[in-house]
């Protein structure tokens, strides 16, 4: 059911989207702070990569942990001169619904469906899924910070290799630091997603600068279903409100 929060103090993204909900919100008496804009960019292959993908083969599954990591990837392929990637023989792992949809505009099928973005529940759930005689080779497609924590898992029969295709950091002029500061100090009650790629924004922006008491304390509202989705793969419980 969607939620219609009393008066409060609303943290948006500084996109167009959220820019526009920021002025419904402001005339239904609420108030509103910006986030930084975030700014994704494709990352280019690194030495040897293009080559690698030419041998997706050699890998029992290959996992897309969000939207975003789907997209570039695509569009890394397409900047690095390779032909159409034909994935139809391969173990696709999907980590959310929205990396579904993404795929499927590309007529990518995904064999497994994971709801949680934590690395542990991803390797977890193919090795439930396939059982002891597939899952040991795992390509993992992401952002250019997920690496450590993917590959951390890589041990004894367990292969994981990692390959980011994306970089998403925020435009300077909305000052992060500052932003930080206010969320720390209590002065935003909740934080409004337009979007899934708000929720990863929201997850790249705070992790490790934000204490536990502090989100605790803050509600966090989805415009949509797909939106709820999403904050609901990265372990953040949101409910649905459109200004």
């Amino acid at each position: 059911m969607e939620s219609k929060p009393n008066p409060k103090t609303f943290a948006v993204f500084g996109h167009l989207d959220g820019i526009e909900a920021a002025r419904t919100l402001e005339s239904q008496s609420h108030s509103v702070i910006l986030l930084p804009k975030p700014v994704v960019a494709t990352v280019k292959f690194e030495k040897g990569v293009a080559e690698k993908l030419k041998r997706l083969h050699e890998f029992d599954w290959i996992v897309f942990v969000d939207r975003l990591a789907a997209n570039h990837f695509f569009i890394a392929a397409h900047g690095a001169g390779l032909p159409a990637l034909n994935l139809d023989e391969l173990r696709i792992c999907a980590v959310g619904e929205s990396v579904v949809r993404e795929l499927r505009k590309r007529f990518v099928h995904s064999d497994l469906i994971c709801h949680s973005r934590e690395p542990a529940r991803i390797i977890g759930s193919i090795m439930n899924y396939s059982g002891d005689d597939k899952g040991n080779r795992t390509l993992i497609i992401s952002g250019n910070d997920a690496r450590p924590a993917f590959e951390s898992f890589s041990a004894g029969s367990v292969y994981i290799e990692t390959i980011p295709v994306y970089d998403l950091a925020f435009d300077p002029s909305g000052e992060p630091g500052k932003t930080l500061a206010l969320i720390n100090g209590g002065a935003v009650d909740s934080i409004l997603f337009c979007s899934v790629d708000d929720v990863l924004a929201y997850g790249k922006l705070v992790s490790g600068r934000i204490g536990a008491d502090v989100i605790a304390d803050t509600q966090f509202f989805s415009t949509d279903a797909d939106t709820h989705e999403g904050a609901a793969v990265l372990g953040i419980s949101s409910r649905l409100f459109r200004p």
